[in-house]
């Protein structure tokens, strides 16, 4: 899933994910259209949404792990809630 599906799926216009950013809504809509947005972009993006993103790690001989790196989605919730 894209998060452009992911916003209008729930329902939540690129506006509301800008002022949330403090970006303006031409930078949102430029998003969707990136084809490798940074793990950055997405955590801030998907924290303006009222999300966390979390990332898992599979593996053929183990269970999937789940990898959080704590300093950039922290920090990624802290600029999407100051806005």
């Amino acid at each position: 899933m894209t998060l452009a599906e992911l916003r209008t799926g729930r329902k939540i216009s690129q506006a509301t994910v800008a002022e949330a950013l403090g970006i303006g809504q031409m930078q949102i809509s430029r998003l969707k259209k990136r084809k490798n947005p940074r793990l950055s972009t997405m955590a801030r993006t998907v924290a303006a949404m009222g999300g966390h993103l979390t990332m898992i790690a599979t593996f053929p001989d183990q269970e999937p792990v789940v990898l959080i790196p704590s300093q950039l989605f922290n920090g990624a919730t802290r600029r999407a809630k100051r806005a």
